[in-house]
């Protein structure tokens, strides 16, 4: 009878177990059907303003129709955006500044400038539109016109003086 009571109380208690940790287990998928929930939004299409600050600034006008830019590009984003500029691959974390001297030799007569501007993977695909001043242009093929016309001076001043002989040379 003791062994029969024993049995009993084991059989119990595997019970209890049982139950206790079939309860623990469901309690959590229980909310999965229960619980109701709802979400709202609009989907965006993001532009480069909205992703990228983008500065260009023309430091300075060099002789020949050479410029200096600097360009800024800062990422404003939540995420991290892989960026190409002028044959440089750049991965630009949030809140990252690019930043960078570029040398340009342009026509002179050139009104802007442009910088294609790629990332994520072709999803920016654009021009940054640096507007120059034609008359600062100028006035630098200016200084180099004037060099050439002093070199035509002095070649013909070297010339004169053969023509003088050979037309002497003629008579």
């Amino acid at each position: 009878m003791i062994y029969k009571k024993k049995a009993f109380q084991l059989l119990l208690c595997c019970l209890f177990v049982y139950l206790v940790g079939s309860s623990i287990a469901t309690s959590t998928t229980k909310a999965w059907f229960i619980t109701e929930s709802q979400s709202q939004g609009k989907v965006v299409h993001a532009t480069t303003e909205d992703l990228l600050d983008v500065d260009a600034t023309v430091l300075s006008y060099d002789t020949d129709c050479v410029i200096w830019i600097e360009m800024k590009i800062k990422n404003i984003s939540d995420v991290a955006i892989p960026i190409e500029i002028d044959e440089r691959s750049i991965y630009l974390a949030p809140e990252e500044v690019f930043s960078e001297v570029f040398e340009r030799k342009v026509s002179c007569e050139a009104n802007e400038l442009r910088f294609q501007l790629i990332g994520f993977n072709r999803f920016i695909d654009e021009f940054i539109v640096v507007p120059l001043q034609p008359s600062l242009l100028k006035k630098t093929a200016v200084n180099r016109s004037v060099d050439i016309e002093i070199e035509k001076q002095v070649k013909n001043q070297v010339q004169t003086p053969d023509k003088q002989a050979s037309d002497l040379h003629e008579q």
